[in-house]
Order: structure tokens, then sequence, then C-alpha cells
């Protein structure tokens, strides 16, 4: 029980670290996989360059080969939002 409580507290506090940055994180999800089996250099890669990114990320992939974390990363790595 113990256990599964701190698993619970950790995914609120990463809920609560990202909220912020929810809606970019749902709008860059929901593109990654809006094409299905397709590479992510078709979908995400175009989304990427709208947003600035100049970073290296492997979209040789498909969307669901991608953890979580490596989207979370993908993000955090996303220059800021311009006004």
């Amino acid at each position: 029980a113990e256990v599964a409580l701190s698993e619970a507290k950790r995914r609120q506090t990463a809920v609560e670290f990202y909220r912020p940055d929810f809606d970019r994180f749902s709008a860059m999800v929901q593109v990654a996989f809006s094409q299905r089996r397709k590479l992510l250099r078709h979908t995400l890669g175009v989304w990427l360059s709208a947003q600035g990114y100049a970073g290296d990320f492997d979209l040789r992939r498909r969307a669901e080969e991608v953890p979580v974390a490596a989207y979370i990363d993908l993000l955090q790595a996303l220059p800021p939002v311009r006004p």
C-alpha cells in the first residue's frame, strides 16, 4: 500500500510540475499520433519545425515507439512560446 501511495504522489507531482505546459504537450502528442503507422518525421517533424525546435530528436520512429518520458523531455527542450 505504501508503494502505491508513493507512486500516486510521484504522478501527482509530475502533473503539477507540467501543468503550465499541458496544452502544448497535448498538442504535441496529438500531432505525433495523428496519422496511424506513419513515421514521426511526417507529422511531429513539421510541428517541431513550426515551434522553432532545432534539437536532435529521432523522427525515424513511430509515435507509439517513443516512451512517455521522451515526449516530456522533448517538451522541455522546446524553445519558449513566443507571445
